[in-house]
């Protein structure tokens, strides 16, 4: 992917190429989690020869959480994801993360932790949200609050543990979704604009992108919403997993996109705003539709890829500790 910075001169090459502090792995992240920090290195092409700098490009991140609440009569919570993110950052599909507590989640093989997961008690997923300034060595990775969200043993112990562990360990900005059947909210952290730190979730469809929950300025929220309160109620689950998919495999873009970093190419910013995003080195890696109802009975949907190119598959189904 070819860039150009503002700070740098010349075209600049973005390459992934800073491991962990750690070496966290996807069981170590299960079991508990470790610190650790993710940098990127922009390589200035010049006519002197290569020069290096440090930047953050958290503001690229552009992943989408779309969530149903009380809408579908067997499925209660539905909750439906793209992970964007650079190609060359090493990820695995969803599994048997633990049994006690009953986890069935990706991994991010880099830390160790999780965008989403099922567990007995519901789902929780996590955005993004752009930097406001560099990342620092001693930031914990995202994923692996979510990991620990996802290690409670109700839904009240999960938004007590997501409200901890912002207290507990220093993160990057991002938004926490925690749900059960029953009900869910999203912690943002920091607080959004107006001191916010959590919006309760009400019945109907929701989207959650890199900003504020539902933004109605956001064109990717504004897309997926006029998508998803065009579904029927009452499709069955095959019939609403593949309408999902079609949702997420939507390419429909704005002409720009308000999260995107202001040195980003002006040419794809609006690209960023799809919610399927194709670019060179970035873009939608994996999809998940994940379903339960108040029973404990559940079904996770997975599509390791674009979901444009790859059908969701069912990973898993039935009672959630099992």
């Amino acid at each position: 992917m070819m860039l150009r910075h503002p700070s740098l001169d010349g075209w600049c090459i973005l390459p992934l190429v800073v491991d962990l502090l750690d070496g966290a792995r996807c069981q170590a992240g299960a079991a508990g989690g470790h610190r650790g920090v993710v940098v990127f290195s922009l390589i200035s092409l010049t006519t002197s020869g290569l020069k290096g700098d440090s930047a953050v490009l958290e503001g690229v991140s552009m992943c989408t959480i779309l969530i149903g609440l009380h809408i579908h009569p067997s499925a209660p919570l539905i909750v439906a994801a793209n992970r964007d993110e650079y190609h060359a950052r090493r990820s695995s599909p969803p599994a048997l993360r633990s049994r006690m507590p009953w986890i069935m989640a990706p991994c991010d093989e880099k830390a160790g932790g999780t965008w989403i997961g099922m567990a007995s008690w519901g789902i929780a997923a996590l955005t993004n949200r752009p930097a406001t300034e560099p990342f620092h060595p001693s930031l914990r990775s995202r994923g692996l609050l979510v990991m620990d969200v996802l290690r409670a043993s109700s839904l009240a112990e999960a938004l007590e543990r997501a409200e901890q562990g912002r207290a507990d360990h220093p993160y990057a900005p991002f938004n926490l979704l925690v749900a059960s059947p029953e009900m869910g909210a999203v912690h943002y952290h920091p607080s959004v604009e107006d001191a916010t730190k959590i919006d309760a979730l009400t019945p109907g469809w929701h989207v959650l992108p890199n900003g504020r929950m539902d933004d109605p300025a956001d064109p990717k929220v504004v897309r997926a919403k006029g998508l998803l309160d065009a579904l029927d109620d009452d499709l069955d689950e095959p019939a609403l997993v593949r309408e999902m998919g079609t949702i997420l495999a939507d390419h429909e873009a704005a002409a720009d996109t308000p999260d995107a970093p202001a040195w980003f190419p002006e040419a794809l910013r609006g690209r960023l705003s799809a919610l399927c995003v194709h670019l060179p080195a970035y873009g939608t890696r994996s999809s998940s539709v994940l379903m339960m109802n108040e029973g404990g009975e559940g079904a996770y949907y997975h599509a390791e890829g674009a979901p444009c190119r790859v059908p969701l598959r069912r990973v898993y189904t039935g009672r959630m500790g099992r």
